[in-house]
């Protein structure tokens, strides 16, 4: 049986597509400091969204993604209002699945990332975000409807374990993913929570389910 194409979105630095291969890159957006969402219009200076959508397809080949860059070029950092005008756009657009790589340790960001989750859940779309890579209490990877990801080093490929030691949407997964550059070298991705959610995003698309909890969401969420 052929599968469909689940498109993703990305919600990182955004994503060059002549360093990795990648899926077809439907949309290419930017959100700017008021939140406002459009067409990416700069250059990107950071590899991580590129790094995240080259994982993805490694595992889930062909998958349709949608970039999102919310990271300042200069400083690397964004903010929740950034965040959550990404994560709104997504619900406008209905898109199923949602990467993101960032999150707040915040409080005080909480309640409003808190929201904008809820207006997704309720919508039945998917999100998988990274936590914080110092274990501090994350926003939106530490929401309960919301798929948390860590890491361990004992991972490698596409491996991944259940982790319901916070929520029982939470995961381990591998980050260390071995990486073909369009120019024929090999790069190997290191150790981070941000480079795992990917690893648990394509086994989504590929139509895995992990638990009984939530098995149920993710056939919803098929196109």
């Amino acid at each position: 049986i052929r599968r469909r194409a689940m498109l993703v979105a990305i919600i990182d630095t955004g994503i060059q597509p002549d360093i990795f291969p990648t899926g077809p890159i439907v949309y290419d957006l930017e959100v700017t400091p008021l939140g406002i969402v459009r067409k990416r219009k700069g250059k990107i200076h950071s590899f991580h969204g590129a790094f995240v959508a080259a994982i993805l397809e490694k595992y889930a080949s062909g998958c349709p993604v949608c970039s999102i860059k919310i990271f300042d070029d200069e400083t690397q950092t964004t903010t929740c209002a950034m965040l959550c005008a990404a994560l709104r756009w997504c619900k406008r657009k209905n898109i199923p699945i949602i990467n993101v790589s960032a999150g707040s340790v915040n409080v005080t960001d909480f309640k409003r990332i808190e929201r904008t989750i809820d207006a997704l859940k309720k919508n039945g779309q998917t999100i998988v975000a990274a936590y914080n890579k110092n274990g501090l209490p994350t926003m939106p990877a530490g929401h309960g409807a919301v798929i948390g990801v860590k890491t361990t080093i004992s991972l490698r490929d596409s491996e991944y374990i259940h982790d319901n030691t916070f929520k029982k949407q939470d995961y381990v997964a591998s980050s260390h993913h071995r990486l073909q550059l369009l120019l024929g070298n090999e790069v190997h991705t290191f150790e981070s929570t941000s480079f795992a959610a990917p690893t648990i995003v394509a086994a989504l698309v590929n139509g895995q389910q992990y638990s009984r909890e939530w098995s149920e969401c993710i056939w919803k969420n098929r196109l």
